[in-house]
């Protein structure tokens, strides 16, 4: 299990380094290039690249590829007087 989160790390970590280098819109590679390049599943790159959906960090887009998305801001909502 250690080694699995350490592979989800390494993959989440490398993500965001190639997000950051994009501008919002821009393609990153494709699963198959990703899990290729950083020595793990597909099912382990997915379930990373499903968080990084959900939080806003990229957009999958259906027979076209992930794109760079604007990653939500968490903003604490402070009460009135």
């Amino acid at each position: 299990m250690t080694a699995s989160l350490r592979k989800r790390d390494r993959a989440r970590e490398h993500l965001i380094g190639l997000i950051e280098t994009r501008a919002i819109g821009q393609a990153i590679p494709s699963e198959r290039q990703l899990s290729a390049d950083l020595g793990i599943s597909r099912p382990t790159l997915r379930s990373v690249v499903d968080e990084l959906v959900r939080d806003g960090w990229l957009v999958r887009e259906h027979g076209r590829g992930m794109f760079v998305g604007s990653p939500k801001i968490a903003q604490e909502i402070v009460g009135g007087p």
